[in-house]
């Protein structure tokens, strides 16, 4: 979008991926980790954690170093979540792990009861 000579109330929002992939790089091509963040929780709210896999992931690798927690801890929590419910949940445990190191503050209680999920279900794999 051209800027306008005015401010408008609210940002104009950066294009954020669709999950169909409307075009060359696949459903997470998108470059704002937020909007990414917010659309593999909905993903995954809505019981697409396939959908919500590649986007979380692209969410995380735009947050690598960041020690912003929203959207970057948010990410990591979703992009575990989507890995344990797709299959992979030694993987989850990882990032999970990773999520309470770089994190250790915020929201303690729910990750460390998605690294039990996620170990749990290593654990019968």
């Amino acid at each position: 979008p051209e800027p306008t000579p005015e401010a408008t109330p609210e940002p104009t929002p950066e294009p954020t991926a669709t999950p169909s992939g409307g075009g060359g790089g696949g459903g997470a091509s998108g470059g704002n980790p937020a909007a990414l963040q917010v659309q593999a929780f909905n993903l995954n709210n809505q019981g697409r954690y396939a959908e919500a896999l590649p986007v979380a992931q692209r969410a995380v690798e735009l947050c690598q170093g960041s020690t912003q927690v929203s959207p970057c801890a948010y990410a990591l929590y979703e992009y575990a979540r989507a890995l344990r419910l797709t299959g992979d949940p030694q993987q989850a445990v990882a990032v999970l792990e990773e999520r309470l190191q770089r994190f250790p503050d915020d929201q303690r209680a729910t990750v460390e009861a998605e690294l039990r999920r996620a170990r749990r279900a290593a654990a019968g794999s």
